[in-house]
């Protein structure tokens, strides 16, 4: 498990999720005009973006790993002086923590001055991955990863910071056809299936392009999308609110769960959990939601779906 460290590049990091060279773009405000198909006005009904972008900067809601990565940013305006105390009151004690000084006055404070958050990538109560944009004309844009603690002091377990220079792919899938790079897709194992489809407005969906679709294959994390929607079928009902308080039980704790490490009796609102269980695919949270809910629940909301062949995927 990935924890209480830093990668210091030389302090260059690297390895983080993927994320699409368009976001960039449109974060640096470009013309390119895929950016305007992106979110907010490309669909049936404008969508609100979860993060507003205000005077050039991502806002961000208010949590544990928030208000860490807000510190950092705020700490590499022009100016600024990192110290030891500042470290250790927000980092834990696995990082080497005079080194990570050093890392903020000498190398990230100098790439990225004046940094900003513009676009988001992830966020969760307790896990950030954004884009941060400075005014050092000479750096691009870098990915900065943040993990913190949910209780206690919500110290930060893991800090890693990586250059984009506005792409991840590789070169040969940068001019690929959809078409393309699904039967890529189809190549990279022998029983890979894939399905893209467009949903209409009456909710209808229609197959833009799929291969293998119909052949039956493990489920992985998809089911979290029913105990999502059982979670939200009770709150429409008012069985339960978004704030509602979810203790950790020792029972319902996970392989892999990234919540096992805090105290038992840690109380998680109903909120926070779903967040978890959709933004981290976080077991633990969605095994706490799932008994919440009920299987009952579960089954009866994957059967509104409509999908033709419910009890596979039970």
């Amino acid at each position: 498990m990935l924890s209480d460290r830093i990668s210091l590049p030389g302090l260059v990091l690297s390895g983080l999720l993927l994320l699409s060279g368009l976001c960039a773009d449109a974060a640096r405000g470009g013309t390119d005009p895929v950016e305007d198909s992106i979110f907010e006005s490309a669909f049936v009904e404008d969508i609100v973006p979860l993060f507003p972008i205000v005077d050039g900067a991502a806002v961000l809601p208010a949590g544990p790993v928030s208000d860490k990565l807000e510190w950092i940013i705020d700490e590499l305006a022009v100016g600024e002086n990192t110290t030891l105390t500042e470290i250790q009151a927000r980092f834990s004690t696995g990082f080497n923590q005079p080194a990570l000084v050093d890392f903020f006055n000498d190398v990230l404070r100098v790439q990225y001055p004046d940094a900003r958050v513009v676009d988001v990538v992830g966020l969760s109560p307790l896990r950030a991955t954004v884009v941060v944009e400075g005014d050092n004309p000479d750096v691009d844009f870098g990915f900065f990863n943040v993990w913190a603690r949910y209780t206690g002091s919500e110290l930060v377990t893991f800090f890693q910071v990586s250059p984009f220079g506005g792409t991840v792919q590789f070169p040969a899938d940068q001019d690929r056809s959809l078409s393309e790079a699904v039967d890529h897709y189809q190549g990279l194992a022998a029983d890979n299936s894939i399905f893209v489809g467009r949903i209409e407005p009456q909710g209808q969906c229609t197959s833009v392009i799929e291969r293998e679709a119909d052949a039956p294959r493990a489920l992985g994390s998809i089911f979290k999308i029913w105990v999502l929607a059982a979670v939200a079928e009770r709150i429409d009902d008012e069985l339960s609110a978004p704030d509602d308080p979810v203790p950790l039980v020792a029972a319902e704790r996970a392989a892999a769960g990234i919540i096992n490490d805090e105290p038992l009796g840690t109380e998680f609102p109903v909120r926070d959990m779903a967040v978890l269980m959709m933004g981290n695919s976080d077991n633990t949270s969605t095994d706490h939601l799932h008994e919440l809910v009920g299987r009952a629940a579960v089954a009866e909301r994957l059967a509104a779906f409509g999908l033709e062949q419910p009890d596979l995927l039970l």
